[in-house]
């Protein structure tokens, strides 16, 4: 298993075909981002024409629906673009492109390493906690704090430039690059790409020449830690995203926030 597996751009489409607990109906291009063969996370990018199903019957894994454009339909709920819906282990739900169709991220989780919760919840998320600055937008949808499921999911958009320093977490995520470009290392990730990253690797990454927005999927709850802290000293990112979204919400309510900086669906 790959402690780091980078898809630089979305792949070309393929029919994907059904999977215990997962089946599908209709006209449907998947693009598989990140492996299941190759990491223990995995990723899927789907176009659903109008009425295409995806159909989960008491999964064993987790998987969470992000919508990138278009209009997902979530038992008959409708989910606008940047939008979401988590569907737990042995849930029963069916998820289906609107009028215009969809185009939807699937991250699924790992059925051997899940934390162990009971599962059999649906969550639909149609806005998150979304907050800005002037250089960058933060939003969270899924905080791990559900008593069925621990689901992370959470969003960020920076100028050009924003970086992070060199850091790592508890647990394995999948970050999918969904407006700009990210550089890691020496790669770049365009828009539809993605990097999966096992637990405890120490990594760092920087914004492109026309920024990067990328939604943040683990299916646990996650810890963070800077480069050369022990476990001992990790932080919540619930309570740190929390933390952060507060003050920012405190700066928006007083006037000293600007207007809302756009985000890109990718």
């Amino acid at each position: 298993m790959k402690k780091i597996a980078i898809t630089e751009r979305a792949p070309d489409a393929i029919s994907r075909e059904d999977t215990t607990g997962v089946a599908f109906t209709g006209d449907i291009a998947s693009r598989k981002i990140v492996d299941k063969d190759d990491f223990r996370l995995s990723l899927w990018r789907h176009e659903l024409a109008p009425g295409a199903a995806i159909h989960l019957d008491r999964p064993a894994e987790d998987h969470i629906f992000y919508v990138v454009d278009g209009e997902l339909l979530v038992g008959g709920t409708p989910v606008p673009p940047r939008g979401a819906a988590s569907i737990g282990a042995g849930a029963i739900s069916e998820v289906s492109g609107g009028a215009q169709g969809a185009t939807v991220l699937e991250y699924v989780g790992d059925a051997e390493t899940r934390p162990d919760k009971p599962g059999g919840c649906v969550h639909i998320l149609s806005q998150p906690w979304m907050e800005h600055t002037t250089v960058s937008s933060h939003a969270l949808y899924f905080d791990s704090s559900c008593p069925n499921c621990s689901v992370w999911l959470h969003m960020t958009r920076v100028d050009k430039g924003g970086a992070t320093p060199p850091h790592y977490h508890t647990e394995d995520e999948i970050i999918c690059v969904v407006q700009g470009d990210m550089n890691l290392g020496t790669r770049s990730i365009a828009t539809g790409g993605a990097v999966g990253v096992a637990k405890q690797v120490v990594y760092s990454f920087e914004a492109g020449d026309e920024g990067l927005g990328f939604v943040n999927f683990r299916q646990a709850d996650p810890f963070f830690l800077l480069k050369g802290k022990k476990l001992e000293e990790a932080k919540s990112e619930r309570e740190l995203v929390r933390a952060l979204l507060g003050r920012l919400s405190r700066e928006r309510m007083a006037g000293a926030v600007s207007l809302p900086r756009p985000i890109g669906t990718g």
